[in-house]
């Protein structure tokens, strides 16, 4: 008998991640073995990977697979995916855990869903445990196409997290196998002209959106049912800042190819989300070679091109203040001493400190930062 729900995990040199993972799935689905199953794709890992998964392989309805060389994030997403067997797929991070009792609840909710539902898109909780997308729908709803609802266009913004969209498994492999291929490292659309890559590093945040675009009706359900935790993987400055530029390159496919499902205030760069514009002013660091500061000047064109194209007038600050950043070379220092300053009074650690901490504590191999 078909399962229900296929829980999807790909993954790269993160055995204790996995190990932390798969336990808590175990045993939030007692009982759910006979609709239920795990699907792990492991990315060639060099690590003890293939011992934790035979370790849970005879404790749950788990299936496994071992790419032949690591073929980074999209393609192990791609081939994950494939594997599944239930009527829908939930992708999951492999250092990241669920809300305690929303597989549960959620298979609940997919039990009662008819076959125009393509999936459901769920809050989360990054850090802190408050909902980050706030949603303000009143319980789990089921929204008809043409999908106008306000809420629905913030929860398109979920999937760039894995682990925030369950998507119908069915319409998911017809996309990847009549519309995708992967080339080396890359997952890119067919039958293009010019090789599309434009959602490189965010697979699941293209097909997620694919499957709402052909579905008659798409739920949402507003409480978080992952948590981000995210600690399987650090980054340098120069890695912050081409993830900076990917997700600028992101967010302009995202408005062209889906203008109905866009949502301009929905965006992480939004301008008046402070805090995304003074994350990426941060993260030019003084001390870094010249070709790492002249590709954040590129990527600083492109988040004003981007405030263009969505005419936001605030951009002529911004681009001030990149003007005064570039051109008044005390002001790049003020900023990154500002920060240090503001950070460390309040008795924290910066973001690169605590990324720094990681990589030196040898207790986190490198991994693909997602």
């Amino acid at each position: 008998m078909a399962k229900l729900l296929s829980i999807c995990i790909p993954t790269y040199n993160r055995a204790k991640f996995l190990e932390r993972l798969l336990k808590q799935i175990v045993d939030e689905t007692s009982g759910l073995e006979a609709c239920v199953e795990i699907v792990v794709s492991d990315n060639c890992s060099d690590d003890n990977t293939a011992q934790v998964l035979r370790k849970f392989s005879s404790k749950a309805n788990l299936r496994y697979a071992r790419n032949k060389a690591n073929f980074r994030y999209d393609v192990n997403v791609v081939k994950c995916l494939s594997l599944a067997r239930g009527k829908f797929c939930w992708l999951m991070g492999d250092d990241d855990l669920f809300v305690g009792g929303q597989i549960r609840k959620m298979v609940s909710v997919l039990d009662g869903c008819d076959e125009t539902v393509g999936g459901v898109l769920t809050d989360y909780f990054l850090g802190r445990k408050v909902p980050a997308l706030k949603l303000r729908a009143d319980g789990f709803k089921i929204c008809q196409t043409p999908f106008n609802v306000d809420d629905f266009h913030v929860a398109c913004y979920g999937p760039a997290f894995i682990g925030c969209a369950i998507l119908r498994t069915s319409t998911c492999k017809e996309i990847i196998m009549n519309e995708l291929e992967t080339r080396g490292t890359l997952v890119l659309k067919k039958n293009l002209k010019q090789p599309d890559d434009s959602f490189n590093g965010f697979v699941q945040l293209y097909l997620a959106l694919e499957c709402i675009s052909r579905s008659v009706a798409f739920a949402v359900y507003p409480k978080a049912t992952v948590h981000i935790i995210g600690d399987g993987s650090f980054s340098v400055i120069d890695q912050s800042i081409d993830t900076y530029g990917g997700v600028i390159d992101l967010m302009s496919s995202f408005s062209s190819n889906y203008p109905s499902l866009y949502c301009y205030s929905a965006c992480p760069f939004h301008y008046f989300k402070l805090r995304g514009i003074a994350n990426f002013l941060i993260t030019f660091d003084p001390s870094m070679p010249k070709e790492q500061q002249e590709k954040f000047y590129f990527y600083s064109k492109k988040l004003s091109d981007f405030y263009r194209l969505n005419n936001d007038n605030k951009r002529v600050l911004f681009d001030f203040v990149v003007w005064l950043h570039r051109n008044i070379p005390p002001v790049k220092h003020i900023i990154w001493a500002g920060y240090h300053f503001f950070v460390h009074i309040l008795g924290r650690k910066t973001y690169f400190e605590r990324q720094n901490e990681l990589r030196c504590s040898g207790s986190v191999r490198k991994s693909e930062i997602l």
